[in-house]
């Protein structure tokens, strides 16, 4: 494991050995899942891996870490409220997930089929209190990836093709240009 602070920092090794990380905007919420799919968190550089009860393998922070997915070993969704939440069982079927905003409203998502799903709910609404599911659907949208991440702001989506080329959206109506 390797952290670097901004472009002009230097890397530095973490002990540790994991297959995925997601990093709140503000680098104080790491969520990770290693190789036997194991979920850990860590609070920043500084603070030390703590593992997190349940199996999953992806996991996805938004931008302050109040909003935390994942995926499990089956694809099925789950979904909390930070560190201090648990696991719930949402509805849908996803290999990998990306979760941005506030509140956690942009969820960018593909199936094992590498077919693109996004939901997407007002960022006015206060903070869930339902499954996020349940308050909004995921709807399919163009595009064939295996990964896709969204910017904290869930206007700037890239995603990677099953022939490893990488693509760039503007939000739910842009367009993917290569």
């Amino acid at each position: 494991i390797f952290y670097r602070n901004g472009v002009s920092g230097s890397w530095l090794y973490i002990p540790g050995k994991l297959k995925q990380v997601s990093i709140s905007g503000d680098g104080n919420h790491l969520w990770s899942v290693n190789s036997n799919d194991d979920t850990f968190y860590r609070n920043g550089v500084s603070g030390n891996f703590q593992h997190i009860p349940g199996k999953l393998k992806w996991v996805s922070v938004n931008h302050n870490g109040e909003y935390v997915w994942g995926v499990g070993q089956g694809n099925e969704l789950y979904y909390r409220y930070g560190l201090e939440g648990s696991w719930t069982l949402s509805t849908g079927s996803l290999k990998q997930i990306s979760v941005s905003g506030d509140n956690g409203e942009y969820i960018w998502g593909v199936n094992n089929e590498e077919n693109v799903y996004y939901s997407i709910d007002p960022p006015t609404r206060p903070p869930r209190t339902l499954a996020p599911t349940v308050q909004s659907d995921f709807f399919q949208i163009d595009g064939f990836f295996k990964n896709v991440e969204a910017s904290a702001d869930g206007e700037h989506i890239w995603g990677i093709d099953p022939n490893d080329d990488v693509f760039y959206r503007n939000g739910v109506d842009g367009s993917w240009s290569q």
